[in-house]
């Protein structure tokens, strides 16, 4: 089942962006790679200068000096806080009704919370800042854990679909839950009140909120809507590769740099014109990326269980 389940796994226009595919000119492929690890998945540091990996351990990379801390010696699924400096480890328990949730604080390398939550259904998690809160979805079902505790705050039951990708705002007020029955919904992230209710072509793979936590990108089928918090308006869209899936979405550079993948393909989307910056050609199909809050550095996790670290600075401006 979790096997299954992997591999299924600015400035903004408030007027409609004309969705358009990706002109071959664009890949001027100007990145770098500086860095390549086994891993399932690997995700960048916001501040760009470590890398989690999960594969046959869980580790912090320094990527400069060739060198790790290991956290877990076996494999786990991991989430990183909305800021970065929260890492969740979460590791199916024998029980295999219940999944263990360990917190790690990335400054002190030390555990700062560990508690259990349902398997049931369970495939999209997400910190809040500082790891206060931790989301996780069931079949129909959404529930906040308060992580000093370990106790349930919140549930939202009966939704539309299972939750399948799902992320804290930059302040830790709302999330975003998008679901395999073709919707995103905006909640509260105190109690979990639904609010806007956003429709999506398809089942939705990725969501991701801009640092200032006013739009939203949501990747949908070969769609990729970007969506007005406060309104819940779709305001543009992308298009990518065709007949490939969006499988995540990432913002860097102040919501100025789009990053998405499908397929083997990566773009690096310039937000002010809707048009990409640079694309990079993967040797393998992309399931998962990071940029780093300035959107000097990108992580990419491939579905032959590699991972890799870009220097995209040269594509996308940043100093």
């Amino acid at each position: 089942m979790r096997h299954l389940c992997r591999l299924i796994s600015f400035a903004f226009a408030l007027t409609t962006v004309v969705a358009l595919g990706i002109p071959t000119d664009a890949r001027a492929e100007k990145e770098k790679e500086l860095f390549k690890t086994k891993a399932i998945r690997a995700i960048i540091t916001p501040d760009g200068k470590s890398i989690v990996a999960a594969g046959d351990n869980v580790r912090l990379i320094d990527p400069v000096a060739k060198k790790s801390v290991v956290f877990r010696k076996t494999y786990a699924r991991i989430v990183l806080s909305t800021e970065g400096k929260v890492l969740a480890l979460i590791k199916q328990e024998e029980t295999d009704k219940t999944d263990g949730v360990e917190l790690i604080d990335l400054t002190t390398k030390k555990r700062q919370a560990q508690f259990s939550v349902s398997t049931k259904g369970h495939v999209a998690s997400a910190l809040s800042p500082g790891g206060k809160l931790f989301v996780h979805g069931g079949f129909k079902e959404l529930y906040t854990i308060d992580t000093k505790t370990g106790k349930q705050v919140a549930e939202a039951k009966n939704l539309a679909g299972q939750p399948w990708s799902v992320s804290f705002s930059p302040d830790g007020k709302q999330i975003a839950c998008g679901f395999t029955e073709n919707k995103v919904i905006l909640f509260e992230a105190e109690g979990l009140k639904p609010g806007h209710s956003i429709p999506m072509p398809d089942w939705v793979q990725s969501v991701a909120f801009t640092p200032d936590g006013k739009q939203l990108a949501a990747s949908a089928g070969m769609t990729i809507s970007l969506i007005d918090v406060a309104s819940g308006k779709i305001t543009g869209k992308l298009a990518g590769t065709k007949d490939k899936i969006v499988r995540s979405v990432a913002f860097g550079a102040d919501g100025k740099v789009l990053a998405s993948c499908d397929g083997m393909l990566v773009t690096l989307w310039d937000m002010a014109t809707a048009k990409p910056l640079d694309t990079i050609k993967c040797p393998a199909e992309v399931f998962f990326l990071s940029l780093s809050a300035d959107a000097k550095m990108l992580t990419v996790s491939l579905e032959d269980n590699t991972a890799y670290l870009y220097d995209v600075s040269a594509a996308t401006g940043a100093k």
